[in-house]
Formats: structure tokens, C-alpha cells, sequence
């Protein structure tokens, strides 16, 4: 890719687009951990605390149980309304804070700091974390530039004739990829 290219705003991963990918999976990243210190601070009550336990215990039970495609399909069924712009982002953004909470309420549950759970879905899920926030930060930024290149008159048809389908399919590939090390590592 040369200099040109990877400043050219009619290429598939132009700059802009890039840092738009990198800003959305960073912003995934602290919303849920937002999300999981406010409810690991705030959220816990002896009621809480016992749906949480409940809760990581059924979580226990049904991984023993997904498939690939189990996996994969819930992950898509999460995330698919990416595609559409802003309203899928403010959509996706609660999936992404009831995540956060969950994740808030079990590590209360099991006396780990919020931040602890967060880092092992960044480090050591076997990249299965980075790979999953991957393909949502890349389906969001896909349809947040289409709606830029609407807003700024620069022709988002040719985007999506040309480039979109890449986003798309890279979104499908990153998703598969972490279901199966979800399920085999």
C-alpha cells in the first residue's frame, strides 16, 4: 500500500477509516469497563449478589454446552444492527453496557476487581476479546464512514458498491475466528 493510497479516501482502509476502527475499539474497551466498575461499586446488593452467583454458574453450564456456531450466531445476532448507522451504535452501545454491568456484578460475585476481568478478556482469552470488539469496531466504523461520506456529499454509494462487502466479510471472518478459539482454547 503506498503513502498515497493509505491517505486516499476512495481506498477500503484509508487512514480516516482506520482511526475511525481504532477510536471505536477503544471506546467499546472503556464503556464496558465504565460500565463494569460502576455496577461492581454501585450495583451490588445481597439480591445482586446472589443473581450473580446464580448467573456465573449458569455460565459455567451453557459453555460446556456452545458450539462454533453457537458462539458465532450470538455474537452476530448482537452486533448485526452495526450496519445500521447510528441507531445500531446506540443500539449495540447498550449491549455493550449490559456487558460491562454483567462483567461488573461477577467480579463482585467472586471478590475480583472489575478491571481484572476486563484485562483477561484484552490478554488471555486467547485474543478472542480483541478479535470480537475487532469485528464490532469494524462494522460500526464501516457504517459510521458510509453516513460521513452521505453527510459530506462524497459519494457513499461507491463505498458500498466497492468496500463495504470487505468490511462486512472481515466483520464475519474476525467473528468465526474468535467463536472457535472461544469454544477450543
Amino acid at each position: 500500500m503506498t503513502d498515497s493510497n493509505w491517505n486516499n479516501g476512495k481506498s477500503w482502509f484509508n487512514k480516516s477509516f482506520a482511526l475511525l476502527v481504532l477510536g471505536l475499539w477503544i471506546a467499546f474497551w472503556l464503556l464496558m469497563y465504565i460500565a463494569a466498575n460502576g455496577s461492581y461499586l454501585y450495583g451490588i446488593t445481597s439480591a445482586g449478589h446472589s443473581a450473580a452467583k446464580s448467573s456465573l454458574n449458569q455460565r459455567s453450564q451453557v459453555w460446556q454446552t456452545w458450539t462454533v456456531s453457537s458462539v458465532f450466531l450470538n455474537n452476530f445476532e448482537q452486533s448485526i444492527l452495526l450496519v445500521i448507522p447510528i441507531l445500531g451504535l446506540i443500539l449495540f452501545l447498550v449491549v455493550m453496557n449490559n456487558t460491562g454491568q454483567f462483567i461488573g456484578l461477577l467480579a463482585a460475585a467472586t471478590g475480583t476487581a472489575p478491571w481484572f476481568y476486563i484485562l483477561e478478556l484484552v490478554l488471555a482469552s486467547n485474543g478472542v476479546g480483541i478479535l470480537e470488539i475487532g469485528a464490532y469496531a469494524l462494522l460500526a466504523a464501516e457504517a459510521t464512514y458510509v453516513l460521513y461520506l452521505w453527510i459530506t456529499h462524497q459519494d457513499p454509494l461507491s463505498r458500498i458498491k466497492t468496500h463495504s462487502w470487505k468490511s462486512f466479510l472481515l466483520y464475519v471472518v474476525l467473528l468465526v475466528v474468535a467463536a472457535w478459539l472461544e469454544v477450543n482454547l
